[in-house]
């Protein structure tokens, strides 16, 4: 697996943990580069892993989706 494969199973991790983790806690709990963690992000996008929301200021939020438990 890639190092982009790699980040994104940690994130999927993180997110299992905890729901509704904005980019910046993601980084923290990842030790990703954002860039990394952008891309990681994406992949789950595409397999349809995540749910996007947003916080009161307009910053996204990220969820699993319960399929993806």
């Amino acid at each position: 697996m890639n190092e982009t494969g790699t980040i994104a199973g940690q994130v999927w991790q993180a997110l299992k943990a905890e729901s509704d983790q904005s980019l910046t806690k993601l980084v923290k709990k990842t030790g990703a580069k954002r860039d990394e963690l952008a891309a990681a992000i994406g992949w789950l996008q595409r397999e349809d892993k995540l749910i996007v929301a947003t916080d009161p200021r307009g910053n996204p939020l990220f969820s699993l989706k319960e399929t993806a438990l």
